[in-house]
């Protein structure tokens, strides 16, 4: 005799939880729900320009994405099977799932076409630093050519020796 709770289903040659499966996907929108919030910090934190605070918000986005990894990891039991897994949901958990997925996806969605917005931005603030610096380059070349070229400086010849 198992312990396996009721709510488990055997699939394949895994006991699947619903009350487990439901945990990570609750788990997967929390950690997107705050990566979405970071995305949106991290649109205020490029239009300041600093770079300090940026690197520390995209630690912690790491940190999120390699949690989100590991549950990504734990649901894979439950995408292998996923048709007869869901087949086995009662009605109200069905809604529940298709909820928390839709959210899922929302969120995804949303931190996407964020990061896309910002990657434009940063690309853009990019160019506009290298152009000033080419400017700054062609400066500096043109202020050279108007330097003295280490020849010998003349007097001059003639001078007024009045005054």
């Amino acid at each position: 005799m198992t312990n396996t709770p009721p709510e488990a289903v055997a699939c394949g040659t895994h006991a699947l939880d619903t009350a487990a499966f439901i945990g990570l996907l609750e788990r997967q929108l929390a950690l997107y729900t705050r990566l979405k919030e970071l995305s949106d910090e991290q649109g205020k934190t490029i239009s300041t320009g600093s770079c300090e605070s940026l690197l520390t918000l995209l630690s912690t986005r790491r940190q999120l994405v390699e949690e989100l990894g590991r549950v990504n990891t734990d649901l894979d039991q439950y995408r292998s099977d996923w048709e007869a897994f869901r087949a086995t949901l009662s009605d109200p958990d069905r809604t529940r799932v298709q909820s928390l997925l839709a959210d899922v996806r929302s969120s995804l969605s949303h931190i996407i076409e964020q990061d896309r917005a910002h990657s434009e931005r940063l690309v853009g603030r990019r160019n506009r630093v290298g152009d000033e610096l080419g400017k700054v380059r062609q400066g500096g070349a043109a202020a050279r050519a108007y330097q003295t070229t280490g020849a010998p400086v003349r007097q001059a010849r003639y001078t007024n020796r009045q005054g």
